[in-house]
């Protein structure tokens, strides 16, 4: 009997265009690629999640962290790299989610590390704000984060989740550059006075 199988030796090695271009594992993702579904959420689960769960209580922080993986799933193909990141786009879609479940429940979680700690990359930076932040103990910020507005908030978590530049976190609000970097001042400057106000 002639045996009509191909050796593996006799086949191309396996190409996977996509392993270092975030784009093109978006890409490959949205049309049914199950590797490439896999590496998105691998790669982007972790700052997906601080979002999430930082305003969401555990299992519909899980909700909308799946939730936020389907719609990239399903939309991705409509990603355009001019209007920023993948990982920007997708925290948008994350905050999207957040902000549906808001009127069910929500909880405020630990991003401190991040607000704190994180060297800023925006011009529009306080740096009065930064130094009252940087001095306080996790409790005052804690507290001072549960007193703020829910856009404040979901400002300062948004940008320390990803460590996002301006424009990359004016994507995940909607908004433009110049309006992110307000936001993100005023949401900073706030917090540095509701923590200045509680050290007196």
């Amino acid at each position: 009997m002639t045996h009509l199988m191909t050796s593996a030796s006799d086949l191309p090695p396996p190409t996977l265009c996509w392993v270092d271009d975030d784009v093109a594992v978006l890409r490959a993702a949205a049309s049914g690629d199950v590797p490439a579904q896999e590496r998105l959420w691998r790669t982007h689960l972790d700052a997906v999640h601080r979002v999430c769960a930082s305003q969401l209580r555990q299992h519909d922080a899980e909700d909308a962290v799946a939730d936020t993986f389907l719609v990239a799933f399903e939309v991705g193909a409509s990603f355009d790299p001019a209007r920023g990141s993948v990982r920007a786009w997708l925290l948008g879609i994350a905050v999207n989610q957040v902000r549906r479940r808001w009127r069910v429940d929500r909880r405020i979680a630990s991003t401190l590390a991040r607000v704190q700690g994180r060297e800023r990359r925006d011009a529009a930076t306080d740096d009065h704000a930064d130094r009252v932040i940087a001095r306080a103990d996790a409790g005052g910020v804690r507290h001072a984060l549960e007193r703020l507005s829910d856009a404040d908030r979901l400002v300062l978590v948004a940008q320390a989740a990803g460590d996002l530049l301006p424009l990359e976190l004016a994507e995940v609000l909607g908004v433009t550059p110049g309006a992110a970097k307000v936001r993100l001042h005023r949401a900073r400057s706030r917090l540095a006075a509701l923590l200045a106000a509680t050290s007196d």
